[in-house]
């Protein structure tokens, strides 16, 4: 069994990747709008959301389920990475097409969707390593294409580019990440390495697709019934609470074998317990934090993206963050314990009533109707997930246990 000292070292790396990409993006959206505007600002955002979704599409669950099966046959490995890099590749490129083709993307957007549906294909070496025990390659090539974005903002800085030249320069530059993510593998074997394993990903995309279309809906409802600006509106919100979320998802990355040597040793109730005290301090802290990120949101954001963001729109954002790192805190402890299909039932639930609800304030209140959805969705969420969390506890206490 693996240490779990080498689980938190693992963990770390990969951390340390998606890390400085979630952080990375925080200057590049400010520098958009800066460079082009808020309408720009907004249109970005709303690409941006897109491109987070299609990404989930993908990976079609593979992300999970191809480390998993090179765990179990390390000498498949070179078959199954080159499976992904066809397979994906594949996907991305018939989704950043699409909407090019039936007139809904300019040719310059579908390139940068396309720059963003790249990422899985070009992680499909280090996604497979992962399983055989090393997640530096697949850090390495994430904060690679982290730059890689951030690049041609940069570039339009000093040269003369307009938005859709930087449009175009995001997937030149994500292009240029693709000769270092060793991609060049013996494709020997790869039939026998893909038998079963979509089948093992697709099961795993349900709950990763409704995950990000959770995170995601309120911004894409927006920009259909409302324009850039609203949108604008509501992801400048969005970006004073962005380092929070990374917060979250680094305390409950390093909590992952906390939690399982807690299971291991005292069992699912015991762990569950554990977890929701803690939720308590996790939940608390964030209130805090967002309350000042808030505050300092409503002073700052309008010099740094030219966004005049009414407090109507911040502070059910703000508020919103509580409730979903709770959410996140405790559906580690239900994945740590197997138990994630609660967890996903609960964002079925709540990602069709934040639809709903999307749909019938943003007309009418438009950025500030949805971080009102926002805020409701994620609370009933977290309550959800809370409920779900007890009833494990429940089921997994020994009877006559207090």
């Amino acid at each position: 069994m693996t240490a779990f000292g080498d689980v938190l070292r693992q963990a770390t790396k990969l951390a340390l990747g998606r890390g400085l990409a979630a952080a990375l993006a925080i200057p590049r959206l400010v520098l958009v709008a800066q460079l082009f505007g808020a309408a720009a600002f907004g249109r970005y955002s709303l690409l941006s959301a897109y491109g987070m979704v299609g990404v989930v599409l993908v990976e079609v669950g593979l992300k999970t389920a191809a480390p998993r099966r090179a765990a179990r046959d390390p000498a498949q490995a070179d078959a199954l990475t080159a499976q992904l890099v066809v397979v994906q590749g594949v996907i991305a490129l018939v989704l950043a097409g699409l909407p090019a083709a039936v007139g809904v993307a300019r040719p310059a957007e579908a390139a940068f969707l396309l720059a963003f549906f790249l990422g899985p294909a070009a992680t499909s070496a280090g996604v497979v390593r992962r399983g055989l025990g090393d997640s530096g390659l697949e850090s390495r090539v994430e904060g690679m294409l982290a730059v890689a974005r951030l690049a041609p903002v940069l570039l339009a800085l000093v040269a003369p580019l307009d938005f859709d030249a930087v449009l175009w320069g995001t997937l030149a530059a994500v292009c240029a990440v693709l000769p270092f993510a060793r991609l060049r593998v013996r494709a020997r074997g790869a039939h026998t390495a893909w038998r079963g394993l979509l089948g093992e990903g697709l099961t795993l995309l349900l709950a990763a697709a409704a995950s990000q279309l959770f995170a995601r809906v309120d911004v894409i409802i927006l920009g259909w019934f409302t324009g850039d600006l609203e949108v604008a509106h509501y992801s400048a919100a969005a970006l004073a609470l962005q380092a929070l979320g990374l917060g979250t998802a680094a305390l409950a990355a390093a909590a992952i074998p906390w939690l399982a040597a807690v299971r291991e040793e005292s069992g699912d109730a015991a762990m569950f317990a554990v977890a929701a005290r803690r939720c308590v301090v996790v939940v608390g802290a964030t209130a805090a934090a967002a309350a000042v990120a808030a505050v300092a949101g409503l002073a700052l954001l309008p010099g740094l993206v030219g966004v005049d963001v009414a407090a109507g729109v911040m502070w059910p954002v703000a508020l919103s963050a509580a409730p979903a790192a709770g959410s996140y805190w405790l559906f580690t402890a239900l994945a740590t314990a197997e138990r994630s299909r609660a967890f996903t039932s609960a964002v079925a639930v709540t990602l069709g009533a934040n639809v709903l609800l999307d749909v019938l304030v943003i007309p009418r209140y438009a950025s500030a109707g949805a971080a009102t959805a926002t805020l409701v969705s994620e609370a009933a969420l977290f309550a959800l997930t809370l409920r779900a969390v007890r009833a494990r506890q429940a089921i997994d206490q020994p009877r006559g246990t207090p």
